[in-house]
């Protein structure tokens, strides 16, 4: 199933990431931690290589307690090397990968991804109910007995599961989605 034939599909994923994301960008460790990738990262007379970058972003991610996830990392880089704060907010439309960045970023299956100069949004997060209905849809579920949640939390490329206690859950908020001005800059 492609996006193309099912738009409301892409438009949800969208919607949830949007959602995330401002979250994100409301808790003061993750503005902390996209400053620190920036000492760290940008300090160098060249650009860090791929490896590096993504070492950087593992290990800053795993001390927010956050679980492995690719498209998380290359989002959080995208926020490392973009300028896309303003003096009241944000423009997220400017996260977008530096020409220099190097690809293939590293994905399970990168084969049919062009991320290249294209807006990066964070990871779906999920919870337990989304793993459970995701369970029961899937096709395999009935011939294979043995699939676990943890079967579903593996396909840490687009999506994120965090436990019920991580802090940014708790800056999650519910009602009308924040409106992006005309400009395209968001405030939070």
């Amino acid at each position: 199933m492609s996006d193309k034939k099912h738009p409301n599909r892409r438009e949800g994923f969208i919607r949830k990431a949007l959602g995330f994301e401002r979250t994100l960008h409301r808790w003061d460790k993750w503005l902390d931690s996209i400053n620190h990738g920036r000492k760290v990262l940008q300090l160098q007379k060249s650009h860090p290589s791929l490896q590096e970058m993504r070492d950087t972003a593992q290990e800053i991610l795993a001390e927010l307690g956050f679980p492995h996830c690719s498209l998380l990392e290359l989002y959080w880089l995208c926020c490392v090397f973009c300028d896309y704060w303003t003096k009241g907010g944000f423009m997220f439309e400017k996260l977008i990968p530096p020409d220099w960045f190097p690809f293939p970023y590293g994905f399970e299956d990168e084969s049919g991804f062009d991320f290249r100069e294209k807006r990066i949004y964070p990871p779906e997060l999920w919870n337990q109910a989304d793993l459970e209905l995701w369970k029961e849809k899937d096709p395999f579920h009935y011939q294979l007995s043995s699939k676990t949640p943890e079967y579903y939390k593996r396909n840490t490329n687009f999506t994120i599961v965090l436990p019920s206690d991580h802090p940014v859950l708790k800056l999650v908020k519910k009602g009308s989605p924040i409106r992006t001005k005309a400009d395209g800059e968001t405030l939070l």
